[in-house]
């Protein structure tokens, strides 16, 4: 009777069935509508802030360009008024110029006066003045205008050079002039005024620098009136106060420069137009093509409903469906459980156990998910995933790999494949607890790379964490997706510099380096196997283009600059050239493949000198501005200057210190225990505040952010930036930073550095010890060192011996059980002093050892 009621009703529920899917339909028609109108006007605003920002941008990178362009000039024409200046002061003491002053004839002054003209080229006149005695006139070898009697005065009064002037202004007769004294050979009496003429075509030709830019000029003061020198050629300059004015030393002038108003580019409005209108109209489809497969998914589940019904009122089998929407077959689950109250008992198949069940739907999820990631071009990541296994109950967790700032061993007897997978676990779990549902991975071009990263993408993924794998990339272009992309936690596989058997992992989570306790921790986790539980998502990622960007648009290098990297064929050797001609640079690339394995089977690490010479080599020979290298993992950088020479990083950072330093007084830098002495004076000499602190990128990153310095480095070559960057070791970055430093000074790159000062040094001696004992040494030492007098012990980081004019430096390894040793002083015999020193107190606390100094 029941079902026969439900029969009855058949048909109603039919129609109103499809009056709903029209109702529904409707309904994401408008949906449509609305999201399109919504996204059109979100996009509106993003296209007109981007235009803007792109717009702010440009008009700061020009101002740049022309301030560096600025002070260039200034500093040339400083140059040339430097030279004439010495020729004046020459001719003040000169016997023969003395002679000619002492003379009562006026034909002896202008015989004297043509003579002196031929030392100086291209000048309009030159006149000697001598000055009258017992109220007589000023004898005077030509007649002078009333600004160069003017000039004349000003020499007498001053007793001393005058200023470089422009005479005459706007008329034909513009010129230069500048007046000196000449005293007798006493120095006490004034003798007479040397007044000399020069033409106006002395300064540099400017009119046409800035270009679109922007206007250049020289203007001289007046009084208190500031004046334009009328340019040789072009049009007038503009009548409104310059934006930017450089004061040129010696002189009454100063460059002028009035910066251009940018204008929109009518040509760009039109292609931004056609994008936007492009954009919304591939969103649109996108959209409307969603809605018809969401149309189509509910015309067709609900014609399962249906058909769901009418088995149960013909009393027949239910039938099983595909449902094409998730909500449908939850609601589905529900109607089937109350169908199925309403059927009569019928015989059926012989069910499958429900082991075998999920067995079967495990395999078909499992196949489902390796064709999708085949088609996605994933499927070595997928099977990697699936296949890797963390560690069995009896393999060991060498604790010596657990060090200070990274993870590092021998591969497959230290470091193997099954600990990397728990690694990956481990360091999973850690991000999710930051709260980071990706990490983003890289490796190093060693070949255990691949299955290394492999393994811990497995474990990442164990983890519920999803995966952005970069492939092979430097060490900075994971540090950099971790502040680009929104998430903070990070992996790269390296050993950076240690031997090409090693391999390591520097880990970042919650936007920090690891520190030796929460590396410990990891080990302890793994232990314990605390790991959260998940299936994370896997995907390939290129973010060099978006690296590439970000530096261009940051650094600004004022002219083109000869430059050769070397990348030894390492993770750097994928972005280096990349960048480095994204800047303009005339790149000459050494070792840039990275599927050719490292040079001589020697891994690149520019702390080394003979890993320096093939680039030595190369500058010279190319007669390039400078040499950049890179080791295995791109973080840290090696310099060579014009002239070949070797500039060791903390010079490096001497310079790129004082220029962070000309915009930010008064803060810190921070510097490794390895540094030289006068890297402090140096920092201080800028009006900044020197912290020497431990070595390792790791401690170096958190003493930046907790003292608030802008910059950092230390002696092995990592340089760290928090001023316009992002707080991470980034050689890639540091080089970029360096040049655009070297570009403003149209010195060559060895004479700036010759500027620095420079004491002798010794390179790092590495004695390799037994695991442990490199801490219970340590103590030792230090214990000897304090019955030392007259010394300053510095124990941040080990033991460093400093006096006056040398120090000595013993610490055990970050990155290898040994201790390094490492010694300066100003000469040789300093140099001996500390050495023997420091072998004296070692001797004390370890005499077993044989010291390789």
């Amino acid at each position: 009777m029941q079902l026969r009621s439900i029969g009855k009703r058949k048909a109603p529920l039919q129609k109103s069935t499809a009056a709903k899917v029209h109702f529904k339909v409707t309904a994401m028609t408008v949906a449509w509508l609305s999201s399109l109108i919504g996204i059109a006007i979100v996009t509106l605003f993003a296209f007109a802030a981007g235009a803007f920002a792109w717009r702010e941008e440009d008009e700061a990178n020009r101002i740049r360009q022309l301030e560096g362009v600025s002070a260039m000039v200034a500093r040339d024409v400083e140059t040339r008024v430097a030279a004439l200046q010495e020729q004046l002061r020459a001719w003040g003491s000169d016997a023969e110029v003395r002679k000619a002053f002492l003379a009562q004839s006026l034909d002896d002054l202008r015989t004297e006066a043509k003579s002196l003209m031929r030392l100086v080229p291209n000048t309009l006149g030159l006149r000697l003045v001598k000055l009258g005695v017992g109220g007589n006139k000023d004898l005077v070898t030509e007649p002078l205008s009333f600004a160069g009697l003017d000039l004349v005065e000003q020499a007498k009064r001053q007793r001393g050079l005058t200023q470089l002037e422009v005479h005459r202004l706007g008329s034909p007769e513009e010129h230069l002039a500048i007046a000196a004294p000449v005293f007798d050979e006493q120095g006490a009496s004034l003798l007479g005024v040397v007044h000399i003429a020069l033409p106006t075509s002395l300064l540099p030709s400017v009119e046409n620098v800035g270009g679109a830019w922007g206007r250049m000029g020289f203007q001289q003061r007046v009084g208190k009136k500031t004046v334009s020198l009328a340019p040789k050629d072009g049009p007038a300059m503009p009548p409104a106060p310059p934006d930017l004015q450089v004061p040129i030393q010696g002189t009454s002038l100063s460059v002028a420069v009035w910066y251009a108003k940018p204008n929109l580019d009518g040509t760009l409005v039109l292609g931004a137009s056609a994008t936007y209108l492009a954009l919304m109209a591939l969103i649109g489809m996108v959209l409307w093509f969603a809605l018809r497969r969401l149309s189509d998914a509910l015309v067709s589940d609900y014609s399962a409903v249906v058909n769901l019904v009418d088995d149960a009122l013909k009393s027949k089998p239910a039938r099983r469906f595909q449902y094409r929407l998730a909500e449908t077959e939850s609601a589905i689950a529900v109607l089937t459980g109350l169908l199925d109250r309403l059927q009569p008992i019928h015989a059926t198949e012989p069910s499958v156990p429900e082991n075998k069940l999920q067995i079967a739907s495990e395999q078909m999820l499992l196949t489902a998910s390796t064709a999708e990631e085949e088609e996605k071009g994933q499927a070595p990541q997928a099977a990697a995933a699936v296949l890797s296994e963390g560690r069995s109950g009896t393999e060991p967790i060498p604790a010596q790999i657990f060090r200070a700032y990274d993870i590092r061993g021998i591969v497959d007897e230290e470091l193997t494949a099954p600990l990397v997978h728990d690694i990956g676990r481990a360091v999973g779990t850690e991000a999710r607890e930051a709260g980071d549902q990706t990490v983003i991975v890289g490796r190093d071009t060693r070949p255990s790379g691949k299955v290394l990263l492999d393994s811990l993408v497995a474990g990442l993924r164990k983890s519920g964490c999803d995966v952005l794998d970069l492939g092979v990339v430097p060490t900075p272009l994971v540090y950099f997706t971790t502040h680009y992309q929104g998430t903070t936690s990070g992996v790269m596989v390296t050993a950076s510099h240690n031997p090409v058997n090693y391999s390591g992992l520097k880990i970042v989570v919650g936007g920090a380096t690891l520190d030796e306790e929460r590396i410990s921790e990891l080990r302890e986790r793994i232990l314990s196997k605390s790991f959260s539980e998940g299936d994370g998502k896997y995907r390939a990622g290129d973010l060099i283009p978006d690296y590439v960007d970000h530096v261009a648009k940051d650094v600004a290098i004022a002219r083109t600059l000869k430059v050769v990297v070397d990348c030894g064929n390492a993770a750097a050797a994928v972005v280096a050239p990349q960048l480095y001609h994204a800047l303009g640079c005339d790149l000459v690339e050494l070792d840039c493949d990275p599927s050719a394995g490292f040079p001589d089977g020697r891994v690149p690490d520019p702390t080394r000198p003979e890993c320096l010479e093939a680039l030595q080599y190369a500058v010279v020979s190319q007669g390039a501005d400078l040499g950049l290298a890179f080791d295995a993992d791109g973080d840290s950088l090696g310099i060579v200057d014009s002239s070949g020479k070797i500039i060791w990083p903390d010079r490096v950072l001497m310079l790129l210190a004082a220029d962070v330093l000309s915009r930010h007084p008064g803060t810190d830098v921070v510097f490794d225990v390895n540094s030289s002495h006068h890297l402090a004076s140096e920092i201080l000499r800028h009006s900044g505040r020197p912290v020497m602190w431990k070595s390792g990128h790791g401690p170096l990153k958190a003493k930046l952010r907790d003292t608030g310095a802008l910059i950092g480095g230390e002696r092995s070559g990592h340089i760290i930036f928090r001023e316009r960057w992002f707080g991470f070791d980034d050689a890639l970055y540091s080089g970029a930073r360096l040049l655009e430093v070297l570009a403003l000074d149209p010195r060559p790159s060895a004479e700036v550095f010759a500027t620095l000062p420079e004491a002798l040094s010794t390179p790092e001696f590495v004695l390799p010890l037994a695991e442990g004992e490199s801490t219970r040494i340590m103590k030792a030492v230090i214990e000897q060192a304090k019955r030392l007098k007259g010394f300053d012990l510095i124990t941040v980081d080990g033991l460093r011996v400093e006096s006056e004019q040398s120090w000595g430096l013993v610490r055990a390894s970050n990155t290898q059980p040994a201790l390094s040793f490492r010694f300066e002083a100003e000469d040789e015999v300093g140099l001996s002093k500390i050495q023997y020193l420091l072998r004296r107190i070692m001797e004390r606390a370890a005499p077993e050892l044989e010291l390789p100094f």
